[in-house]
């Protein structure tokens, strides 16, 4: 695996195009959503992982 990387990233730097790709800003748009309706809860849920209880939780990290 470390040698395809290597050889990847000596191949990059030999291209005489790879400095101008690094300098060459991508502009992509960003979307965000907005909603006008008024949130509301659909359910309040606990959960502690796989564990059933927080004490198996916390042992969890031990």
């Amino acid at each position: 695996m470390e040698l395809i990387i290597t050889t990847t990233v000596t191949k990059c730097a030999k291209s005489p195009d790879f400095a101008h790709f690094l300098d060459e800003k991508v502009y992509q748009l960003k979307l965000q959503l907005v909603s006008e309706h008024e949130d509301h809860v659909v359910r309040v849920e606990r959960s502690y992982g796989k564990a059933k209880k927080p004490e198996d939780y916390i042992q969890g990290f031990k």
